[in-house]
């Protein structure tokens, strides 16, 4: 959105010697969405279903007496995402863990059932993927 509706205001942000590089990257990145946005809109609300269904599935598993509503369980997820960006350990390792706890522990539960979940949470959305990761890295590199 920022980059289709507010680059008037960015652009005066960059260096003269950078707009016209900045423009072509700009209708670039448009034309690559272009007819697509719909799609990609669809694509992204599964992918927030998914993480905010697996989140939830991950608390009913576990004996915790707690019920956290959709819009928590989603800003759960949404702050798990946003710490995996943070480029402290690969995968936002600790510090992702640590923001999930905190969150569940705002919302209500105590810091070893947060840990439980984050844990649980962590091993099925992160570890997993680099398990499998690594099989698939080993069979397609034998000779």
């Amino acid at each position: 959105m920022a980059v289709r509706f507010g680059h008037v205001h960015l652009e005066r942000l960059i260096p003269r010697s950078l707009r016209e590089r900045a423009g072509r990257f700009r209708s670039g990145l448009l034309s690559a969405f272009h007819g697509r946005l719909l799609v990609l809109l669809a694509l992204t609300v599964l992918v927030w279903l998914a993480e905010s269904t697996r989140l939830y599935l991950v608390v009913q598993a576990l004996p915790l007496h707690v019920d956290l509503n959709l819009a928590q369980i989603m800003f759960i997820a949404l702050v798990a995402s946003l710490l995996t960006t943070i480029p402290a350990l690969p995968g936002g390792l600790v510090l992702v863990e640590g923001g999930i706890v905190t969150v569940l522990v705002f919302f209500g539960l105590t810091a070893t059932q947060g840990f439980s979940v984050a844990i649980l949470d962590r091993i099925i959305s992160y570890w997993s993927l680099i398990a499998v990761g690594l099989v698939v890295f080993i069979f397609s590199h034998r000779r």
